[in-house]
């Protein structure tokens, strides 16, 4: 990897470090030990409770069923702690009384919203599996996981939109949600007086883990260059590539002059390949992604291996390729101070790249005699591809 790429990688995740931070990494938890804080009702009595069952063995967060619909709420401390990269909401759940005989299924349940619990803006609202409890019966611990629905519209396992919202409308409620509650109403029961237990609620922020870099591999035939593009980070569902073309090396700006997926497409592959075949131009394929977080992307430029030599008529130079010449690629000459002649000629000797200076170049092509001067700027493989009996350079000699 070269320096300039060392370099971008750096950029990068120093930008990560402050998104980190920016979303709060850390989690942010409660045990209620210190009572219950900024936790409210609606429809619900709440309270701090102490039962030697709860894994801190002190208090925990309790609510009482009030009728209608009803909820304990927080709309004050998690604030800022929105999951804007993914995690996990959770939190350990208890039943108290259910007014019910026997056991019953429930599915404990949490709500994001903004705006207020009794009339928000946007709200999702999560249902854990069935479970079945009796009253009183051991703690239940329950995970909520967040993350952007997919490219077609899946919400996260367990996750409905509220009042018929939309899977965008989640992607930005994840990210700016102001409130968390959860419902003091048991399922199948609607009697009034049912209550519920609350511990251990915590907000886990994922990590952000994606990263959009990735290598690049040419090949050539007849001066048709083939450049496949692979992500390094195969976890996102959705990759994004473009092959731009400019008139400088550099990466932005230009023309997009291909990409994968093509336009309104979904999301793509990990991989992608495109052709060129104008050397006169620079070129550089830029790489996005929809990971866990926002979007992201790298860029890097396509190396296009032209050779370009400046020499003095007349001359001996080497033309040496090695593996990086490519079968069919322009390779310029630039002549200083060459003869006003009016005929010129150029031969071709070669031997195997590496070989020992012992080994003696052998005769391979002549462009045979040509009239007129010779020019400041020279394509020599145009030339020989253009003799009648075409001769190509070759990688490897």
């Amino acid at each position: 990897m070269n320096m300039k790429s060392l370099f971008k990688r750096f950029l990068w995740s120093l930008s990560c470090l402050l998104l980190l931070s920016a979303v709060s990494a850390q989690p942010v938890c409660e045990n209620f030990s210190q009572g219950i804080g900024n936790w409210v009702g609606t429809n619900a009595t709440p309270s701090g409770v102490t039962d030697t069952t709860a894994s801190n063995g002190t208090r925990i967060l309790q609510g009482a069923d009030g009728g209608n619909a009803s909820f304990i709420h927080n709309d004050a401390d998690y604030r800022g702690s929105s999951l804007i990269c993914g995690g996990q909401l959770c939190w350990s759940y208890k039943i108290f009384t259910d007014n019910t005989t026997g056991a019953i299924n429930v599915n404990p349940s949490i709500r994001i919203y903004t705006g207020t619990v009794g009339n928000p803006t946007l709200f999702a609202v999560f249902r854990a599996p069935n479970i079945t409890v009796n009253e009183n019966s051991a703690w239940v611990n329950v995970c909520a996981p967040i993350m952007k629905a997919t490219a077609n519209g899946i919400l996260p396992a367990g996750w409905t939109m509220g009042n018929n919202g939309t899977a965008a409308q989640f992607n930005q409620l994840i990210s700016s949600f102001t409130g968390v509650a959860f419902s003091t109403d048991i399922d199948p029961a609607a009697n009034v007086g049912e209550v519920i237990g609350i511990d251990n609620f915590c907000i886990n922020p994922a990590p952000v883990i994606d990263v959009p870099w990735f290598t690049m591999q040419t090949s050539c035939n007849n001066g048709v260059l083939t450049v496949t593009a692979t992500a390094t980070d195969l976890d996102p569902e959705n990759h994004w590539w473009g092959l731009y073309q400019t008139d400088t090396p550099v990466e932005n700006g230009g023309v997009l002059i291909a990409q994968v997926p093509v336009a309104g497409g979904a999301g793509g592959p990990p991989t992608a390949t495109f052709t060129i075949t104008d050397f006169t131009k620079f070129y550089y394929i830029k790489h996005g992604i929809w990971g866990t977080c926002n979007w992201q992307e790298d860029r890097n430029l396509v190396e296009l291996p032209k050779a370009d030599y400046g020499i003095a008529f007349p001359s001996q130079f080497p033309l040496s390729f090695s593996n990086r010449f490519c079968y069919g690629f322009p390779i310029s000459m630039t002549t200083f101070s060459g003869p006003t002649a009016a005929k010129y000629t150029i031969e071709l000797l070669r031997r195997p790249v590496n070989s020992l200076p012992t080994v003696p170049f052998s005769p391979y092509a002549s462009s045979g005699s040509i009239n007129g001067p010779i020019p400041s700027d020279l394509n020599l493989a145009n030339l020989f591809a253009g003799l009648p009996t075409p001769v190509y350079f070759e990688p490897n000699f």
